[in-house]
This record gives C-alpha cells, sequence and structure tokens, in this order.
C-alpha cells in the first residue's frame, strides 16, 4: 500500500486508480466485482452528490444563495466531493475501465466542450 502522503501530494489519475483498485481488493470488491457492483457504487455516487450539494448555497429562492460558504462547509465539501470522486472511480473500475481509457474520454469530452464554446452554443448567463 502507498504512504497516504508524499511531499508531493498531486496525485495522476493512474495512481488514483490503482489505489482505489487496491482498496476495493482489499475491502473484498462490496456488491461484487460485476455490474450489480457497479450500480451499488454510483448509487453511494449520488448520495455523496446530494450531501456536496447541502453544503453549498444552492437554494436560489433564499437571499444567502450567493452567500460564500463558511469555511467549514469549504471542508466539508472537499470530503463529499472527495467521495464523489472515488465513488466514480470505483465504478469505472468495476466496469473494467482503465485509468487511460477515463483519461481519453475526458480528454474528448473536454475538446467537444471547447469546440461547444467556439461555436457560441454555450452560455455564462445563469438559468433557473
Amino acid at each position: 500500500m502507498t504512504d497516504v502522503k508524499t511531499q508531493d501530494t498531486t496525485m495522476t489519475f493512474k495512481q488514483f486508480f490503482q489505489e482505489q483498485e487496491m482498496l476495493l481488493t482489499r475491502m473484498g470488491w462490496p456488491g461484487g466485482k460485476n455490474q450489480e457492483g457497479a450500480h451499488k457504487q454510483l448509487q453511494a455516487a449520488i448520495v455523496e452528490i446530494v450531501e456536496a450539494l447541502s453544503e453549498t448555497n444552492w437554494k436560489c429562492w433564499k437571499p444567502t444563495y450567493l452567500d460564500p460558504i463558511s469555511p467549514e462547509q469549504r471542508d466539508r465539501l472537499k470530503t463529499e466531493l472527495t467521495d464523489v470522486m472515488q465513488f466514480v472511480v470505483n465504478t469505472a473500475i468495476y466496469m473494467g475501465y482503465t485509468a487511460e481509457e477515463l483519461s481519453d474520454g475526458l480528454w474528448n469530452k473536454l475538446g467537444i466542450n471547447h469546440e461547444r464554446i467556439n461555436k457560441g452554443e454555450t452560455t455564462n448567463e445563469t438559468h433557473i
């Protein structure tokens, strides 16, 4: 197992996958090393997304909607976002994707999104 904190704490995508796979192996692949296990990981990710949302001032009908979040909320939000990332990567691992495949998918999607901006298909206006 890798030391959790080293001098350079920036983790590569590949390291993230490797560390998560080691954790899943140590836990015995919760839910089974199959599509059912992947479903359970996605369900957990959804729960964590909702928990992350609750740490933001998301209720646009409240006067505090655009207020900055507190330092405590920011710390809790970081924890929830980390949980989301772990469960999403777990899902990819359960479904047999490699770090390289998902990385390629991310680069592809970034290119598509930049192209949409270039074509004027996106806006910075707030929509509710």
